[in-house]
């Protein structure tokens, strides 16, 4: 990217991908590298994080409406909060249905309009270490979750409109990645 940057009044980045795959880590590194470049951009977290640490558990299919309601009231609230900054969503609404599916045999709906929420979407690949965590499961449901993203991604992509790039590699090699091609409203 270069300091020819410019913003668009509303601009969401949302990531995807399976638990461990570098979606926090490459979302640090893109707000970081839009703010180096004068482009105000804010993160915002994964709201699942939040309602676990608040609700002391793992939760049930019987969650998933208020956990999808509460990522998206998080993501609308820091877009009024930061006016014209880039948004950078770790994730993207769309992945708590996608958990429903993988976890419950059942998502309360795959709605395809999740996907408009963002101009653009990257795939995290799952070419990294997998690294453990409390709220992670393991190494197979990792790969199931991938494969299970891979399955939707043709239609994904009509729906969006455009590719939905599958990034690997290093921090810098995903951030290269990520801005091919270049994003909407937004000249790397």
């Amino acid at each position: 990217m270069n300091s020819r940057a410019q913003r668009s009044d509303l601009h969401r980045i949302g990531l995807l991908g399976a638990e461990s795959s570098g979606k926090t880590t490459l979302a640090v590194a893109l707000v970081s590298e839009l703010n180096n470049l004068g482009i105000p951009a804010v993160l915002v977290p994964e709201y699942l994080r939040t309602w676990c640490e608040q609700s002391g558990r793992l939760p049930t299919i019987d969650d998933q409406a208020e956990i999808l309601r509460d990522q998206i009231a998080a993501e609308d609230t820091t877009a009024r909060a930061h006016p014209g900054a880039v948004l950078v969503c770790d994730p993207a609404a769309v992945t708590t249905p996608l958990y429903s599916q993988l976890y419950f045999g059942q998502a309360a709906s795959i709605d395809t309009e999740l996907l408009r929420r963002y101009q653009r979407l990257i795939w995290c690949n799952i070419d990294i270490d997998w690294s453990p965590d409390p709220l992670r499961d393991s190494p197979v449901m990792r790969a199931r979750m991938h494969d299970l993203i891979a399955g939707y991604m043709p239609k994904w992509q009509r729906i969006h409109g455009g590719l939905i790039p599958l990034v690997s590699g290093s921090v810098e090699e995903r951030l290269r990645q990520a801005w091919q091609p270049n994003l909407p409203n937004i000249s790397p």
